[in-house]
């Protein structure tokens, strides 16, 4: 082994004990519960690393208490912001065990310092839809005779008692996971005041489709254009796009934590667009609030906040 071998890997030796520390003792730092403490490794100041993204405003937050031995434990669990949402820092913060998916789960903490996690202890399936479920307990040292803590206060294991109480508070905590998931984060239908451009069919059971919605205003608006002949060149097109849809490829891509560019469409472009559109829609909308009444119903224009005050400013001054 050569000497320039060996101090990489003492260098990278010491790069892991550092991320451990910056996620072990993360709350130390910023006194969350325990005496703020200030930590340095090698004389500078360690980051602290997050496991919740709890500074995102993305970030759902749900409080709840379970009662073990007599003693209430304040248990929080977060639903993390869905992955496109999240900068490239907070989800490398957010992968504490590789992955996504191996992050998800129970985080116990003991005196501040986090003992165990990315684990449900088998009372839940670790799965893609859960993945941004994590749940924080905070347990006492009191409670310690019960956990069967190893001597180093490493590991443990958790009482019966408060499995029983997570058990049951397990499939809600993981459901807002699922529901910031499902289908790039929509609502329910009936919840759902934007106009979409793809709705999802439920065949049977869990067998489902897309479809390309063809009530959205600007497909609405194309189709008029044509001519029948066009017209059916037109929709046998969009069935063979429907038909290619590459499922397969889209999950195994976000099953990788990977994020599609596609979802970080700037303002400026959405707006661009818009202003594209004005003449398109100056007859049958020629009013500029209601035509951009209209394009904040559907997709993609109504899913951005700053998109209207935008489109305003620059419709002001052409």
């Amino acid at each position: 082994m050569t000497e320039g071998s060996t101090q990489a890997d003492f260098d990278a030796a010491l790069m892991r004990v550092r991320s451990h520390c910056e996620l072990v003792f993360h709350r130390f730092a910023t006194g969350d519960g325990c005496a703020k403490v200030q930590i340095s490794f090698n004389g500078n100041s360690v980051d602290t690393l997050d496991p919740f993204v709890s500074s995102s405003k993305a970030t759902q937050r749900r409080d709840e208490t379970i009662r073990v031995d007599g003693v209430s434990l304040p248990v929080q669990a977060y639903t993390l912001p869905f992955i496109n949402k999240m900068t490239i820092q907070q989800k490398r913060k957010a992968m504490v065990a590789g992955s996504l998916r191996d992050s998800q789960g129970f985080y116990i903490y003991r005196g501040g310092r986090l003992v165990i996690w990315g684990t449900w202890f088998r009372l839940n399936p670790k799965s893609e839809m859960a993945k941004l479920a994590r749940v924080r307990v905070d347990v006492p040292n009191s409670l310690d005779h019960l956990w069967a803590l190893d001597i180093k206060k490493s590991q443990a294991t958790p009482p019966r008692e408060m499995r029983d109480a997570l058990r049951t508070l397990a499939g809600q905590l993981v459901a807002p996971s699922e529901r910031v998931q499902r289908f790039r984060g929509r609502k329910l239908k009936a919840d759902d005041s934007l106009t979409r451009v793809w709705d999802v069919v439920v065949e049977r059971d869990k067998d489902f489709r897309y479809e390309v919605n063809r009530h959205h205003p600007l497909l609405r608006h194309f189709c008029e254009a044509l001519d029948p002949a066009q017209l059916a060149q037109f929709a046998a097109l969009l069935d063979v796009m429907e038909q290619s849809f590459p499922v397969v490829d889209a999950h195994n891509r976000l099953s990788d934590d990977g994020v599609s560019i596609q979802d970080r469409a700037q303002v400026e472009e959405l707006v661009k667009r818009a202003v594209s559109l004005r003449p398109v829609f100056l007859d049958t909308h020629p009013d500029v609030d209601d035509f951009i009444s209209m394009l904040l119903g559907m997709e993609p224009y109504g899913s951005s906040s700053e998109f209207e005050s935008t489109l305003r400013k620059v419709l002001a001054e052409r």
